[in-house]
């Protein structure tokens, strides 16, 4: 994907190709060069992405709107309504043209988070700070000074010189997915080199039902080796929950 530049939001530098692409991914992956101020290029990148309706590292505001044909508005959770009232609620649903309708609100929020709950066109992505360059002057420096300003980013600083952190980023993607990685070995002991992805908290039984139809229908126990194991090879049930990294066992 090519590099995200200054006004991508306009239209500027593959503008509109790029920003349906991110719009497409599960999770964005924000490079920046620590050795050149890369708060400054992780300012620029996020305004252009929230010109364009994309949140990152946001989450959804917890507030519900039924929308109902008569009865006029009703809101329910009125003291969480943070430097704002009642009445301007109703003022902001009726310039978005939501004049029967119950809200429940959940938490504190703002009248923003009433306007973004209602414009279905934004989008909330999750998001990592990889920083490379790791290797050269500056860095360092970079690096804190992203610590420093940046709270809700896990930052992973790499320098593919030193061969610094490069192993651990796919770990950290499926982690942000909620996703694990499970590897499957025959019988006879061949481990499949290619992890098959699951959900978190995904059992033995979802994965035999992954593999094939056959062993989730008549899966009688598994073996596993790995995190969730107490010991390698140890015999476990179909509802035994698996772990990143773990190789599994089928028997039927």
């Amino acid at each position: 994907m090519p590099g995200l530049i200054e006004g991508v939001s306009l239209g500027k530098g593959m503008g509109g190709p790029l920003i349906s692409a991110i719009r497409a991914v599960d999770v964005i992956v924000i490079i920046v060069d620590l050795s050149v101020d890369p708060l400054k290029d992780l300012e620029l990148i996020l305004r252009e992405l929230e010109a364009k309706g994309l949140r990152i590292n946001k989450k959804v505001p917890n507030i519900e709107i039924q929308k109902l044909p008569t009865g006029g508005i009703e809101i329910i959770g009125e003291n969480f309504l943070v430097e704002c009232n009642s009445q301007d609620v109703k003022k902001v649903l009726q310039e978005e043209r939501v004049h029967n309708a119950i809200i429940t609100i959940k938490e504190p929020v703002t009248l923003t988070d009433i306007f973004e709950v209602l414009d279905s066109s934004l989008e909330y992505k999750k998001a990592i700070i990889v920083g490379t360059k790791g290797d050269l002057p500056g860095s360092k420096e970079g690096l804190q000074k992203l610590e420093s300003n940046v709270t809700n980013f896990k930052i992973i600083p790499v320098s593919a010189i030193n061969n610094v952190n490069l192993d651990i980023l796919p770990a950290e993607i499926f982690s942000i997915l909620d996703i694990i990685r499970v590897y499957t070995r025959s019988p006879g002991g061949q481990i499949d080199n290619e992890a098959m992805p699951m959900k978190i908290n995904s059992t033995a039984l979802d994965a035999a039902k992954k593999v094939h139809k056959n062993l989730y229908k008549n899966f009688k126990f598994a073996r596993v080796w790995g995190e969730s194991a107490k010991f390698d090879g140890q015999r476990v049930g179909p509802e035994h929950v698996l772990r990143d990294g773990d190789i599994i066992e089928i028997h039927i």
